[in-house]
């Protein structure tokens, strides 16, 4: 039988689970996994593509196929594995359910058949027949105990799984697994999905697929366990959210043998991008599936640098003939279901406004800044005009606000951007220094930007058109999405909210932070724009999208929606042969296309400049004479008020959710652009909220004892390593090089994470490596408390959590006129919230690799 005939026999055996609810048996997920089995095989190197609506269920379909080809393509057995034994190495041998440690003592005949040679924690020896040898695992652990502890049960549901779904017979069942699949995917999502699949059958068994594999996540210097691996075993379903870390895991010779790669989600592909082409094309993989959400903007990309690819995708016409009735309801199909039936009745609808240019006006305004972009004269004063004038127009037209609403705002200092005078004061400045051939066109440029001021100064007819035409329910949620995050201060203070009844259902957002994990009634665009996490004609979060267009940007937006169109009907094609001898004709409007060219060409400027400014900005600071102690940095950002940050290499941000409260730790390499960063007001030096609310507390006396001795007890081991490192004059490769002649499996990078401040590391995750640190710097007292020491670690690090989840409760107190916290835990930080916290929303992020003076990083600089 071949493997995917197996495979596909021990799925319809089974209800595929998770978190104990069935999916499986829904129509458009059945058809996947027989897409992903029948699509893995078909050659020798397979590359496929998944468009779906974005429910946790595709991914879970993903993890179930990639755990069930582990199982069928195994080659190892209980033979190969005991010839590959040392005298001396470690073994667990399964008594009943039970597992014990053991140490491997060599082959005799006995009884006659061959037989080995265990000793146990008890320093006895006794015989295991070849019979048996199916249950000697090899025991690849730090721990040299002959002893039980930390090692869990095996569970007999293990057993059952491979005699009776994929009819294996007892004795031939494999200790060990040698193949892999490679996911790149986020962490916590791959973490949610792998501790709660399984498998149920109608006799009421229900197999983990922890029961029967290993899963780990990797990071470009640590993999951290998912679950218990009791024989410390290479994982079988490997995690990492960088495409970097998972060509490393594939080339590897050492260990398994890695069969498939399978990429999912739209953040993923589009950090790792430049990255994915290459692992498309990688013939030692038998297969690489690539999941993205049907919105994506990479699709059709990555579909043209593949060879022949096959594609599932649920697009309107394929969900159009496929059943949607749920077979089995619970919280996954149900979201699945309405997903897919949003995507099915999906419409984009125009409503076109009179505006106060006409289609010649706007045709001018962006030839006049193309032909001063063009020309030879070079000038600061050119780039801030271009910057200013471009983004005032941008304001112009997507604005759902009266202007005089935005200078109210920025006079009391709820929003930190320019006022309407001081940008036309820049416009006109920088104009007195222009050539004369270029002043004309800039005067032009000022005059349309001033009449469109006062049009809009006291009225916003979008915003009339919002409350009165389009908002039709509101016990339903709505999401408005706007350019630019001050936008949502605006409409907060101008009222727009007060004319709704129901305006907790209405979430005002930047097409930036858009999520489209979220499901809506209807979704109000309130211009002609897109980011990396919304575009108009591609999001399938709601079946209803109204777009707010003035008249005269009618022919642009008829274009873009042209253009859509033929790149969906191209990836429809790209699956079949038609594709390759059918060309997809293109769109031919001279005069859309010329100003479609002027766009691109002044939008790739802007963004020129931008980089620009901010490599300008690290290489001034980085030829400073007053700082010789220099920090690696790997991102530039930019906030929407106008001030930067350089983001250390190992600098986690502390990201505010205001729409749900929820405060959450980010690395510098996964920031996006719209996310909202919580830092203390420090004008001096970089300090961490969540350390400063602990110290605060601990200075009033407000932690008991028990966590204040947890927090002595988690400090030593740095504090001790640290100094170890600065007498001794060690670099970090010098630490780990010791380490690792001592047996300990670590990283120069895991030691520079450990010790760097800003990477809120409360101390490692197991004993040992306390213990083995302990040993390195020959630290008695310290390797003697080592369990008080993790210990201290495991509570203070639960501490820290709950205290990030109680500064973002009262950071969204404080936003809605709390006057008291929730928590007694913020009581003497509540009131000094607005002096203490600043929020600050990430415009851009380039990512550099580059150095600056130490005292400059991670805290936010002002030009």
């Amino acid at each position: 039988m071949e493997t995917k005939e197996i495979i596909a026999k021990a799925f319809q055996k089974c209800d595929l689970a998770l978190n104990g609810n069935i999916i499986s048996r829904e129509y458009i997920l059945q058809s996947l996994f027989t897409f992903l089995n029948d699509s893995s095989e078909k050659k020798a190197h397979n590359s496929s593509f998944v468009l779906h609506t974005g429910s946790i269920c595709y991914d879970a379909i993903a993890v179930a196929f990639a755990f069930l080809t582990c199982l069928v393509k195994n080659t190892s057995n209980s033979i190969d594995i005991i010839n590959n034994l040392k005298i001396g190495d470690f073994v667990l041998y399964a008594r009943g359910n039970k597992q014990e440690k053991c140490k491997y003592n060599g082959k005799i005949f006995s009884d006659n058949e061959d037989a080995v040679k265990l000793i146990s924690g008890k320093k006895t020896e006794f015989t295991v027949p070849k019979s048996r040898w199916n249950l000697i695992f090899p025991y690849n652990g730090k721990s040299k105990r002959l002893d039980a502890r930390g090692i869990k049960k095996i569970p007999p549901s293990r057993e059952l799984f491979y005699t009776n779904i994929l009819d294996i017979e007892k004795k031939e069942i494999p200790s060990i697994i040698d193949c892999s699949v490679v996911f790149v995917m986020d962490r916590n999502r791959a973490t949610e999905i792998i501790k709660n699949l399984s498998f149920k059958t109608n006799n009421g068994n229900e197999f983990k697929i922890l029961d029967m594999i290993n899963a780990a996540y990797y990071s470009e210097d640590e993999d951290y366990s998912i679950g218990s691996n009791n024989t410390k075993s290479e994982a079988n379903i490997k995690i990492t959210s960088k495409v970097s870390v998972a060509r490393q895991l594939v080339v590897n010779q050492d260990g398994n043998n890695h069969i498939g790669l399978i990429i999912s989600g739209n953040d993923i592909v589009s950090k790792n991008i430049t990255e994915i082409p290459e692992m498309l094309k990688k013939r030692s993989l038998s297969f690489v599936h690539t999941f993205l959400n049907i919105d994506s903007d990479n699709t059709l990309q990555l579909i043209r640098e593949s060879q022949d690819p096959e594609i599932f995708a649920c697009t309107k016409s394929f969900l159009s003939k496929t059943s949607l009735e749920i077979c089995l309801e619970n919280e996954y199909t149900q979201e699945l279901i309405s997903q897919a039936n949003l995507v099915k009745n999906h419409s984009v609808n125009t409503h076109y406004l009179d505006g106060f240019l006409t289609w010649n006006d706007y045709k001018q305004f962006k030839k006049s800044v193309f032909i001063i972009k063009k020309s030879d004269y070079e000038s600061e004063h050119k780039e801030n005009f271009i910057l200013c004038a471009y983004s005032m127009m941008k304001l112009f037209l997507t604005a759902i606000f009266p202007l005089e609403k935005l200078e109210a705002c920025v006079e009391k200092k709820l929003i930190d951007i320019e006022s309407l005078k001081q940008r036309f004061d820049l416009l006109k400045s920088s104009v007195h220094h222009f050539p004369d051939d270029l002043k004309i066109k800039a005067e032009e440029i000022i005059s349309m930007l001033e009449l469109l001021q006062e049009s809009l100064l006291t009225k916003s007819d979008k915003c009339a058109c919002i409350v009165n035409n389009l908002i039709t329910s509101t016990d339903e949620k709505i999401a408005i999405v706007v350019p630019k995050a001050y936008y949502i201060t605006i409409v907060r203070e101008c009222g727009l909210y007060d004319t709704i009844k129901q305006k907790n259902t209405i979430t005002v957002v930047t097409a930036n932070k858009f999520d489209n994990s979220e499901n809506y009634r209807q979704i109000i665009v309130v211009g002609n724009f897109g980011g990396k996490r919304f575009n108009i004609f591609k999001c399938m979060s709601s079946s209803q999208i109204d777009v707010l267009l003035y008249k005269f940007e009618e022919k642009i937006f008829k274009h873009w929606e042209k253009k859509n169109n033929l790149e969906e009907k191209e990836i429809l094609q790209a699956s079949s042969e038609s594709f390759f001898n059918q060309p997809i004709s293109q769109i031919y409007d001279d005069e859309v296309n010329e100003i479609e060219s002027i766009e691109k060409s002044v939008d790739d400027y802007i963004n020129m400049l931008e980089c620009k400014k901010l490599a300008r900005d690290a290489d001034s600071v980085n030829k400073s004479e007053n700082f010789s102690q220099k920090s690696e940095i790997i991102a530039i950002g930019q906030f929407d008020n106008g001030d930067h940050v350089f983001f250390s290499k190992f600098y986690k941000a502390y990201v505010f959710d205001e729409n749900n409260g929820k405060v959450k730790e980010v690395e510098a390499n996964d920031l996006t652009e719209g996310d909202s960063i919580v830092f203390t007001r420090n004008s001096d030096k970089t300090s961490d909220i969540v350390d400063s609310v602990f110290e605060n507390l601990k200075d009033n006396n407000k932690l008991g004892q028990d966590l204040i001795t947890h927090w002595a007890f988690s400090i030593t081991w740095k504090s001790n390593f640290q100094s170890f490192m600065l007498s001794n004059n060690l670099t970090a490769k010098e630490i780990a090089d010791k380490m690792l002649k001592n047996g300990i499996q670590v990283k120069e990078m895991t030691i520079r994470r450990w010790l760097d401040p800003y990477a809120h590391i409360v101390g490692p995750r197991d004993m040992e490596s306390i213990q083995h640190i302990a040993l390195v710097i020959n630290h008695n007292g310290m390797f003697d408390n080592a369990d008080k020491i993790f210990e201290g670690c495991q509570a203070i690090r639960k501490f820290r959590k709950e205290l990030i989840k109680e500064i973002g409760f009262a950071m969204i107190d404080k936003l809605n006129g709390r006057t008291t916290p929730r928590n007694k835990l913020m009581e003497g930080f509540f009131d000094q919230l607005n002096t203490f916290t600043r929020v600050l929303r990430l415009e851009k992020i380039t990512f550099v690799n580059t150095s600056v003076p130490i005292n400059l990083i991670n805290r936010p600089l002002h030009p």
